[in-house]
């Protein structure tokens, strides 16, 4: 069965890849704004914006491939949980299962296995 990436997912994954890029885009709205005097910084600012756009566009449809196509074991109960229409409970369990099995897994050891400080 052919997964489907969710549409809401994607373009909340967008605008999160465009926040990081914030070292691009505050310089180009500063630019931007400095463009409604001085003509050069305003294509610049554009310029800048643009090019942050496409960068987060092209990260989000890397992420949408990965969760498409991935077939490996580890990934599959993440990439089915992003695919899902209610993604956001699924990946809520899902992270909340794997911190329950660490925390649990955590709390079986007794030091025994390490080696004792010389």
């Amino acid at each position: 069965m052919k997964r489907h990436y969710n549409r809401n997912l994607f373009w909340a994954g967008f605008l999160i890849n465009l926040f990081r890029l914030f070292f691009i885009v505050i310089p180009a709205l500063i630019l931007v704004i400095v463009g409604i005097w001085v003509r050069p910084c305003l294509f610049i600012g554009l310029g800048l914006l643009a090019i942050a756009l496409i960068i987060a566009f092209i990260q989000q449809l890397a992420i949408k491939r990965t969760a498409e196509t991935s077939d490996n074991p580890n990934f599959e109960p993440f990439a089915e949980a992003m695919c899902s229409d209610d993604w956001r409970e699924k990946i809520d369990e899902l992270v909340n299962e794997r911190i329950k099995d660490q925390t649990e897994g955590d709390g079986d050891k007794t030091g025994e296995d390490e080696a004792p400080d010389q």
